[in-house]
């Protein structure tokens, strides 16, 4: 479970980006969020783990408050946290599998990301 609540970011030039954000998202469910430029989605995401860090709420991932993570703790739960940035930063030669597979290059050795060794419960998860 995903929970969210009283997020609010207000970025350096005084710009409030969240305000008093709240919300839950059950396990395998599909969330949508949707608005115009400049709404804040982006902002929201990038928040959710932690690229931003926000000035005040909550981000409760399972049983982890997302804002009182120590930067190890943070880093293994990022693993479990897929994003695609708006820019898409696709490797041009790689297929979109390939692009998604190297999501998990965090959990693999450094020979199998290099040589792109992936196993069939990898592939077919994704």
């Amino acid at each position: 479970m995903l929970t969210v609540s009283h997020l609010t970011k207000t970025y350096p030039n005084g710009k409030r980006g969240l305000i008093d954000v709240g919300f839950s998202i059950a396990p395998g469910s599909v969330t949508a969020i949707i608005g115009p430029s400049g709404a804040g989605k982006t902002t929201l995401l990038r928040s959710l783990n932690r690229l931003l860090t926000p000035e005040t709420g909550e981000i409760q991932l399972g049983d982890q408050e997302m804002r009182q993570l120590p930067p190890r703790a943070l880093r293994l739960v990022r693993r479990q946290i897929g994003m695609i940035f708006q820019d898409y930063n696709l490797i041009e030669p790689l297929s979109a599998l390939e692009n998604v597979l190297h999501g998990c290059l965090g959990r693999k050795s450094l020979a199998a990301g290099m040589l792109g060794l992936y196993t069939k419960e990898e592939k077919s998860r994704r």
